[in-house]
């Protein structure tokens, strides 16, 4: 599967940069989206949903630091790296302490960008054990939440909504194999 990539940057010659060095391809990145900083950028950063944001700051008129903070309120597994001068050492600091991946100073060094891509990549795709025992345990709370609703109701009202909640359409078969197993696993701790 493919990261998804969202690039915000006014400057035509650095989307045209970006694109002819960046080694998206090669760290297995697909750019959704180039787009400029306007109105439209938070429906569009919600419709793409991007597991990477590059945002060029030399080209927003808005406060970097504020656009971050609202992508990290949004989506908290989001890495941003962001292209900026240096200029105004209070806003670096600033980004560095809404945990940005990375700030590159004007000019774009490409080759610590495309090192930075591949580190975003690899951190991306390593799953951890305790965050697989963290997902589990979520899915569990919530498996044993649809228990206990099931066991002290109707069954067949509480799968209607079930389904309509989940979008799902779990049978009442599949649901009881789920429970009985759930059931087990409640035996084996």
């Amino acid at each position: 599967m493919r990261i998804k990539v969202m690039i915000v940057s006014d400057n035509q010659e650095r989307k045209d940069q970006l694109k002819a060095e960046a080694e998206f391809a090669r760290n297995k990145m697909e750019c959704l989206a180039w787009i400029g900083y306007s109105e439209d950028f938070w429906d569009q950063f919600e419709e793409c949903s991007p597991r990477l944001l590059i945002l060029d700051s030399t080209s927003i008129s808005e406060d970097c630091a504020d656009i971050v903070r609202k992508v990290n309120s949004l989506k908290d597994n989001c890495r941003i790296l962001v292209i900026g001068d240096g200029s105004d050492p209070e806003v670096l600091i600033r980004l560095l302490q809404l945990k940005i991946w990375a700030y590159y100073k004007e000019p774009l060094d490409i080759s610590k960008l495309n090192q930075d891509l591949k580190r975003v990549s690899e951190n991306i795709r390593n799953v951890t054990l305790p965050q697989v025992k963290h997902e589990a345990c979520i899915a569990m709370r919530s498996l044993y939440f649809w228990k206990l609703m099931f066991e002290n109701s109707d069954v067949a009202h509480d799968m209607d909504f079930a389904n309509q909640i989940m979008n799902t359409n779990f049978t009442k078969g599949l649901f009881r194999i789920l429970l009985f197993r759930f059931d087990q696993l409640q035996g084996e701790l």
